[in-house]
């Protein structure tokens, strides 16, 4: 059984399905175990294409596949109006739809998915935010495409999912010498056990720029939302993420983390992938 963790600020929209989707109702074996949606990944493709059925199925597209993205880490938000083949996926990080019972979504293993939707004028968006993105202007893109799209920001609800917390986000000199070099008050979101250990890098934190032409200003990424001015905002509370439990493929997680200050069910796994559907009544619950 499909068990997704749902935005409270999302969940009362009339005529929008939304979801991270977790391990729970997947078919996948091995590191790949449960509900893997990566068609990047070395799983089975056959099994790849039966769970992201099985996650269309749960939110009622039509047709039954989810449109996704070949991620890159950029600020390019995509509007599309059909469905994406899976061997063909447009290098994006955000995805846009006004399309009635079309799913998009992004997948995630360290950054941060938001979730974004404007009920009156049925416009929805997913974005994939790591530090990369999100210094680049992936947020402010997406908001962008959705405008030109009919949304209203006033309009627009946004929800933030997990992502990893700084005592689970280990990064090495070069990471950590690319962002001081780009704002030298970036060194608040590194810490350190001792002077000879890796840094920690606190990525729910991190700030990045709000605009063209102006400089980095630290913020989290949730005050970063709210500047954007938008309708409301759910996201998972400031909390420590337990050791880590992750094994890597091209981005996807193979086994799942948990935020030890959610709820019991969102503590059973980690948000992964993300969908919406604008053609069902009914909310999912």
């Amino acid at each position: 059984m499909l068990e997704p963790i749902q935005a409270p600020c999302l969940a009362h929209l009339p005529g929008i399905r939304h979801g991270f989707f977790t391990r729970a109702g997947g078919g996948s074996l091995g590191i790949y175990a449960g509900l893997n949606c990566g068609p990047g990944s070395a799983d089975d493709p056959e099994q790849v294409a039966a769970n992201r059925a099985r996650v269309s199925e749960h939110l009622g597209a039509e047709p039954p596949e989810i449109a996704t993205l070949y991620q890159v880490h950029s600020a390019i938000a995509l509007c599309i109006d059909a469905p994406v083949p899976c061997n063909d996926r447009p290098k994006a990080d955000a995805i846009v739809t006004r399309t009635p019972g079309l799913a998009v979504g992004v997948l995630t293993a360290d950054c941060a998915p938001v979730l974004f939707a404007d009920a009156q004028a049925r416009v929805v968006a997913a974005a994939h935010a790591g530090w990369r993105g999100a210094v680049a202007g992936i947020l402010e893109a997406t908001i962008a495409q959705m405008e030109r799209q009919g949304a209203e920001r006033s309009r627009i609800h946004a929800a933030v999912g997990p992502a990893i917390n700084q005592v689970s986000y280990e990064v090495g000199p070069e990471f950590e010498a690319e962002l001081l070099k780009s704002c030298a008050d970036n060194a608040r979101f590194f810490v350190r056990s001792n002077s000879n250990a890796r840094a920690h890098f606190d990525l729910p934190a991190f700030g990045c720029r709000f605009g063209q032409g102006r400089a980095p200003k630290p913020v989290h990424l949730r005050e970063r939302i709210a500047f954007l001015q938008l309708s409301a905002l759910s996201a998972p509370p400031r909390g420590r993420l337990r050791p880590p439990n992750l094994r890597h493929r091209r981005g996807l997680i193979a086994q799942s983390t948990s935020l030890s200050d959610l709820s019991l069910d969102e503590l059973q796994s980690r948000a992964r992938f993300l969908g919406f559907d604008l053609d069902a009544a009914d909310m999912t619950g």
